[in-house]
């Protein structure tokens, strides 16, 4: 995954603060793919690393690491939004075919266990100003209201049971009129743009994403959403709309929600202990519904909650579904250490590519630490710890990595730079 080896002898004599910093800016410069000099390359990992420095601003991060903060300001402004997005996509792309290719050539029980499943999701943070004019009226989940804030949708793709977590593509939700005669995707268009996308990089490498799963939020489940996943032969999992109307074995038409709350009770004596998840039980049956059809829906009833999920699939399995609904959880995990760990909250910037590019290279730094802490066989917030309790520690990497490598004029963007920005 990272080409890191953590028993290595030389690595094992280090303070684990260093250790974990030197793992991590490693991760990060492969992600990144550096196309500016020693000084400029020391203010941007002092940008993603803030987090872990006793500070609030990028002035005072810089102001800590003695650097100017003219400078700070500088590596944000050279560098174009759409080039770290590339970056993130490609290396996205790069994993992925290489996880398939090697599955390619697996055995049926390893292609089981590490099957991929694809996840799109949504998140809203509230933030202070407009940040660019990013921020906006929209919908929190976790409020369960309309907050000002930013809306920021992911889709990655979990290997097996979160083995690995990689990062696909990412999107700041545009305000619904962002300029004279500007439309904004919905959310299901970018969603399935996105997942096109993809699709052509993997047949590309002359491989396929047929029988992976996709796993979305019940705000992607939608007729759209289902005939892009029937083409590209994905099966679609997602939790079903209480609004939609469903048709059950009496011919009775009723919105989902009310149906599964008089069936659930019906049928109570009926639900089974879910194998390999202690204490859930759960039924199975099937329904009509106007959006896709025939439909399998298994209400899981948890310790703390009751989930109903869906598949047009007939054939897949409860287990299944429970599997490919809980990877999607994956991504709320990496919206949570977004916000607790890699400093959203932290962006004060009103200028929109800063506001991006930050916003980009956070998930990158997401991406990199993920993969650090799997390495290691601890958690993100685990790894953020350590680095936390030691910052002279990841000052001392930042400075060690950076050290060797000549300046470069800041303002000379990179031939990938320039092809990015025509692309936008």
């Amino acid at each position: 995954m990272l080409g890191v080896c953590v028993t290595d002898q030389a690595m094992r004599r280090l303070p684990m603060a260093t250790r974990y910093a030197r793992t991590l800016i490693n991760a990060i410069r492969r992600l990144v793919r550096f196309q500016i000099g020693g000084r400029n390359q020391r203010a941007l990992l002092i940008v993603m690393l803030s987090p872990f420095m006793p500070v609030r601003s990028l002035n005072e991060a810089a102001q800590f690491s003695g650097v100017s903060k003219n400078l700070v300001g500088e590596v944000l402004g050279v560098r174009h939004p759409s080039t770290a997005l590339m970056h993130l996509r490609r290396n996205g792309e790069r994993r992925l075919i290489a996880h398939l290719r090697r599955l390619a050539h697996a055995d049926p029980s390893v292609r089981s266990r590490q099957a991929v499943t694809l996840c799109i999701d949504d998140c809203t943070r509230r933030v202070r100003g407009d940040m660019g004019g990013l921020a906006h009226p929209c919908y929190s989940g976790a409020d369960k209201k309309t907050v000002f804030g930013l809306n920021i949708e992911e889709l990655v793709a979990v290997i097996g049971d979160g083995l690995e977590v990689i990062v696909l593509d990412v999107r700041v939700m545009l305000p619904r009129h962002d300029g004279p005669g500007q439309q904004r995707e919905t959310l299901g268009e970018w969603a399935i743009a996105a997942l096109a996308r993809i699709n052509t990089a993997v047949q590309r490498a002359g491989l396929d994403l047929r029988e992976s799963y996709l796993s979305v939020d019940s705000a992607y489940a939608n007729g759209d959403m289902g005939k892009a996943a029937e083409a590209l032969g994905l099966h679609l999992v997602s939790e079903i709309r209480a609004t939609w109307i469903v048709t059950g074995p009496l011919g009775l038409s009723l919105p989902s929600n009310v149906y599964l709350w008089l069936y659930d009770r019906v049928h109570a004596a009926d639900f089974k202990p879910l194998r390999g998840d202690p204490g859930t039980t759960y039924f199975r049956h099937h329904v009509d519904s106007r959006v896709f059809g025939q439909i399998v829906v298994v209400t899981f009833h948890f310790p703390d909650e009751i989930k109903h999920l869906f598949t047009p699939y007939t054939d897949m399995m409860s287990i299944t579904m429970r599997r490919a609904a809980k990877r999607r959880w994956q991504i709320e995990r990496t919206f949570w250490d977004l916000k607790q760990l890699l400093g959203l909250k932290m962006i004060h910037q009103q200028i929109r590519s800063r506001v991006l590019i930050r916003i980009y290279l956070a998930f990158m730094h997401w991406q990199a630490i993920k993969d650090c802490a799997t390495e290691f066989g601890i958690t993100v917030d685990a790894y953020a710890k350590v680095l936390r309790h030691d910052p002279q520690a990841v000052l001392a990497e930042i400075r060690l990595s950076s050290e060797f490598v000549p300046d470069l004029n800041p303002s000379a963007a990179s031939v990938e730079e320039i092809a990015a920005s025509r692309e936008t």
